[in-house]
């Protein structure tokens, strides 16, 4: 345990104390593999006029979505207080959301068959993965997961009922820039080819 967490201190930059840290690492160590949720905090870098250092800066008006679907915490009243209130999310704005698709399914046309199928269903930004290089491409999954980039569950889970197809992963390993990120994995080429018969 020791060793651990000097490892946290060495790459983790946080002030939180030693016994703050093993408080941490004790109460993750008694979770199951499905009750672990990692989510980026929504925000944005700063600019270089903004500070001399680079720093992550939330989106506060996010940080109550993001408490609501995670925790059930609904702090109402602190976001009046600071001028954020909360809004109502509808099937419109999910469908707005920012998504991203890497393809790790070897199938070279899975990219556009997925961006047609999500385009078909309204969604309305959808992006090819401009980092998602080559190297990466031939590192196939074997399923395709929707990949909760900035603690928008509902709308992976509204991607997941639009497709019929997919694993909801929350742990902020998609595109930097994107809301959600859908990396294709080897069961698309099955699945679409079932799809099309359908139709």
């Amino acid at each position: 345990m020791p060793n651990i967490l000097q490892l946290l201190r060495e790459h983790i930059d946080t002030n939180l104390s030693s016994e703050e840290l093993l408080s941490l690492l004790n109460f993750a160590l008694d979770l199951e593999r499905e009750q672990f949720r990692m989510v980026m905090l929504p925000g944005q870098f700063s600019q270089v006029d903004e500070y001399l250092a680079s720093y992550w800066l939330m989106d506060k008006a996010a940080v109550d979505r993001i408490m609501d679907n995670y925790f059930q915490v609904r702090p109402q009243n602190l976001a009046a207080q600071l001028g954020l209130g909360r809004q109502e999310v509808n099937v419109n704005d999910l469908k707005s959301l920012r998504i991203v698709i890497q393809n790790a399914s070897g199938d070279p046309v899975a990219t556009q068959q997925l961006t047609d199928l999500l385009l078909t269903e309204g969604f309305t930004r959808v992006y090819r993965s401009l980092s998602w290089s080559a190297k990466d491409a031939e590192n196939t999954q074997p399923t395709t997961q929707i990949i909760v980039q900035r603690g928008e569950l509902q709308g992976a889970e509204l991607v997941q009922d639009a497709l019929a197809m997919g694993t909801v992963v929350s742990a902020s390993i998609g595109d930097l820039h994107s809301d959600l990120t859908i990396r294709i994995g080897e069961d698309w080429p099955d699945f679409y080819d079932q799809l099309s018969k359908t139709e």
